[in-house]
């Protein structure tokens, strides 16, 4: 199943899913729904409630919330995870997940080979680590990720840059620059 889904980099042929609706996975939603080509349906996690709704309630039948976390990782082919840090294993581990998705963590400070463990029997290169920049809601975020992975970068690339490096020594180097863009933003 990894070879068909990493050999088609056509990002919208994929189902997303959403657990956690924090400012970076609500960021990546606005910047999905409102490409012009749209995937069918984008789920969120009723985790952020008044987010999430205020995200379906903005985007109609293609943003939906689901019941529950397991729901949207039942739903959905890719899924970002964008929680606490300090919830994240504990939110994985209850997680069932299946070999055919490809999970995008969004939390800092764990590391990849924990989410990796967390998401077996997720295949470890279809267990990518984000850093996107708010920008990406209106397809002019950067992101950094790792390891490559052709539909994740195929989709970041939709909303703006995409750096891909090869490990998370090389991302590491890359973040203190990520922080720096902060103050940029909160001036526009």
């Amino acid at each position: 199943a990894q070879s068909r889904r990493s050999s088609r980099a056509r990002p919208m042929e994929y189902s997303f899913g959403f657990v956690g609706v924090g400012t970076m996975n609500a960021a990546i939603v606005r910047g999905i729904a409102t490409l012009p080509a749209p995937p069918k349906s984008l789920v969120l996690s009723p985790r952020g409630a008044a987010r999430a709704a205020e995200l379906s309630a903005e985007f109609g039948p293609l943003v939906t919330v689901a019941k529950d976390n397991q729901a949207v990782v039942d739903a959905s082919d890719v899924v970002f995870v964008g929680v606490l840090p300090r919830l994240g294993e504990e939110v994985l581990r209850a997680l069932r997940f299946s070999e055919r998705h490809t999970v995008v963590s969004l939390l800092s400070t764990m590391p990849l080979a924990e989410v990796r463990a967390c998401c077996a029997p997720v295949p470890p290169a279809s267990v990518v680590r984000a850093i996107p920049l708010p920008p990406v809601a209106k397809q002019r975020g950067a992101c950094v990720m790792t390891p490559r992975h052709a539909p994740v970068a195929a989709l970041f690339s939709k909303l703006g840059t995409v750096v891909e490096v090869d490990s998370e020594e090389e991302m590491r180097k890359m973040i203190g620059i990520t922080c720096l863009m902060g103050q940029l933003y909160a001036q526009q």
